[in-house]
């Protein structure tokens, strides 16, 4: 009879963590038991709203308002030498692949991870050539939360060695074929465990379909932009047009890679 009521009383306590395995008052020895209970792409909206504290449903901030007057790693000469490499690398691309639209039906999340690399590379490597920021890519790259109660594998993240031992997130890039929507609840979350391992301070995260980006930055509350466009369907055609209107994602990057895990920056 006894052993009964203690293993019923076992069977309880577990079904009460699968149902709330973000309760805070989970105990060392349950919180080993949990392995990442829920990852990132199966939690639900309303899921991920109650791991954060916060509606996924926030409103686009203008952009000039999330990079105006931050300190960056790149001044202006880099950082214009970088479009031109990131204009010539998405041309090529795109007069190979062709533009990135639903009615192209080899289009697939490959495709928008091969715009997001050659994006991201040209000023990752100019900022290690350029800097003595210890900034390194990694790809794949599993993020799981303190608690274990989280996880999700992020395609594109950028970290920081510090020394050895000691490395930091910096920002991430969720690329997604499906609706932005999906791809910013997993951006939260990653940022949410990125910025807990970091031990504070401020983390980016971008998210695209493509052609489409947004920018989110994290420092306890969450900041998204407004829809950041990348391309346009002659580009090929206008560099102009391209560097003047269709560019400022290479500056927001600037920004993220420049302040994000609460790095010191002197001015360029």
């Amino acid at each position: 009879m006894e052993n009964n009521t203690s293993a019923n009383t076992h069977e309880g306590r577990k079904l009460r963590m699968s149902k709330n395995p973000f309760k805070e008052g989970n105990t060392a020895s349950e919180k080993k038991k949990i392995k990442w209970v829920k990852s990132y792409s199966r939690m639900s909206i309303e899921e991920a709203e109650i791991r954060l504290g916060v509606s996924l449903r926030l409103v686009g901030k203008p952009i000039t308002n999330m990079i105006h007057g931050k300190p960056v790693l790149l001044g202006r000469k880099s950082i214009l030498e970088v479009k031109e490499k990131v204009y010539d690398a998405l041309k090529d691309y795109l007069n190979v692949s062709g533009y990135p639209t639903e009615a192209n039906s080899d289009y697939n999340e490959a495709n928008i991870n091969d715009l997001v690399a050659f994006t991201i590379y040209p000023i990752l490597a100019t900022i290690k050539d350029e800097t003595t920021r210890a900034l390194y890519l990694t790809r794949e790259k599993e993020i799981a939360s303190i608690d274990s109660a989280t996880s999700g594998v992020e395609e594109f993240v950028v970290m920081d060695w510090i020394s050895v031992g000691e490395k930091k997130y910096v920002t991430i890039v969720e690329a997604k074929k499906v609706f932005l929507g999906e791809a910013q609840k997993q951006c939260f979350l990653a940022l949410r465990n990125m910025r807990d391992r970091n031990g504070g301070g401020m983390v980016y995260g971008f998210v695209t379909m493509g052609d489409s980006w947004r920018m989110i930055s994290f420092d306890g509350n969450f900041t998204i932009s407004e829809k950041i466009e990348l391309l346009f369907d002659s580009m090929a055609k206008d560099k102009g047009r391209w560097m003047s209107d269709y560019s400022i994602l290479i500056d927001c990057l600037n920004v993220a890679l420049s302040n994000g895990a609460k790095h010191s920056i002197a001015p360029p």
